[in-house]
């Protein structure tokens, strides 16, 4: 297994104990195991299991829905051609795991425990991690299509991340910042967890290369409701922007709180921040953000929009949408090539592969880490839309 990019904190070690106790359990309920998660191939043919780990309620919800329908429209796509190869249809089984470690733990020994499955499909970057014991073991393909922890890339040899990790967007955003937008004094509210400790660290690294300073930071908990305190803490060092590196409902009650204390900072967010919902809210006019570029073809748009009434409005309905077609992809390959059935054939299949089409209308290539490269763009929210500003080199 590759080295992650960053030494792995004490809660990784907390998941792993979490994932290899739960191995009891699925072991229980499977009973004995030879290793092969293949799923009931025969030369092709059949049916295959692929699980969707991904958030149905919590304060990520937002999220799933986006990461859900993706998912399931490629799966239908799929199926309507007579299935992988045009003979092995996809099973997707479709879990809720709150985009919280123990929830998705809980959810994939669900997913196993029924289901003899190659591929399971997550969100989180805690979660995910909480994983890589489980799926190494049961040897279990990991794709993720949403989470930007630094420490996903290089994880797992079974881990693949059908979006760009949030250090690839601070290394285009600092720099703006300081050299465009002419800010030096920077604040940091960031999420305590893998990720949102991620890109705090990342935003003071790159700031500070670029010319900037961070003058405070604040920590909030996953799931909290008020962060005046932090944030008025943060006002008081006088920054001239303020660094969101946090996620969901959460990212909403920051951006709103922050103007409700009078606060008219400049406010800069990664593409976490960049949902909906809170591009729409007035209190979010003038961000700069890193949004994803989600420009789908006709087709797709129009598919989606017959399925779900309404335009796919988040880039999550592209990164799920190929997460799924990543691991039919391979799972084809793998019967040609008579690779196998499990985890492991598979995630040699995609590097045999190189590189696979997406809903974005382009390509994507896996780099050693198993992270995809997408285009970065700087953009500021007006009028409830993203404006691009500085076009991805």
């Amino acid at each position: 297994m590759r080295r992650g990019t960053r030494s792995g904190s004490w809660k990784r070690w907390l998941f792993a104990l979490i994932a290899t106790a739960s191995l009891i359990f699925v072991g229980a309920a499977c009973g004995d195991d030879d290793g092969d998660s293949g799923g009931g191939g025969d030369e092709g043919g059949g049916t295959v299991t692929f699980a969707a780990l991904l958030p149905l309620t919590g304060p990520n919800a937002a999220y799933g829905e986006f990461q859900v329908n993706g998912a399931q429209m490629a799966v239908d796509e799929i199926n309507a051609e007579g299935g992988i190869g045009g003979n092995t249809k996809i099973e997707l089984v479709i879990e809720d795991s709150q985009a919280a470690p123990e929830e998705t733990v809980t959810a994939f020994n669900r997913a196993y425990g029924e289901h003899e499955m190659p591929v399971a499909i997550s969100v989180g970057s805690s979660s995910i991690l909480a994983l890589v014991p489980l799926a190494e073991q049961r040897k279990v393909m990991l794709l993720n299509g949403g989470s930007q922890g630094d420490e996903l890339g290089g994880a797992s040899d079974l881990l693949f991340s059908t979006i760009h990790l949030i250090r690839n967007e601070v290394a285009a955003l600092a720099p703006y910042l300081v050299e465009e937008g002419g800010f030096k004094r920077a604040a940091i509210l960031y999420i305590d967890d893998d990720l949102g400790r991620a890109g705090k660290e990342d935003f003071e690294r790159d700031f500070a290369a670029a010319g900037g300073e961070v003058v405070a930071s604040a920590a909030h908990e996953p799931g909290g409701t008020d962060f005046r305190s932090q944030l008025a803490n943060l006002r008081d060092a006088d920054p001239d922007v303020l660094f969101l590196s946090t996620y969901g409902e959460d990212a909403h009650i920051a951006v709103n709180q922050t103007r409700q204390l009078g606060w008219d900072v400049q406010l800069v967010g990664p593409s976490l921040v960049a949902l909906p919902n809170i591009i729409r809210d007035k209190d979010a006019e003038g961000m700069i953000t890193t949004p994803v570029q989600f420009d789908p073809p006709e087709e797709f748009v129009a598919e989606y929009e017959e399925r779900y009434g309404g335009p796919p409005e988040h880039p999550f309905v592209g990164t799920y949408y190929d997460a799924v077609k990543v691991a039919a992809e391979a799972w084809a390959y793998a019967q040609e090539n008579d690779l196998g059935e499990d985890g492991p054939a598979l995630a040699e299949a995609v590097r045999q592969i190189g590189t696979f089409e997406t809903a974005f209308g382009g390509e994507i290539t896996f780099d050693e880490d198993g992270v995809a490269a997408r285009p970065i763009s700087i953009a500021v929210v007006e009028n409830g839309k993203t404006k691009v500003v500085q076009e991805a080199e």
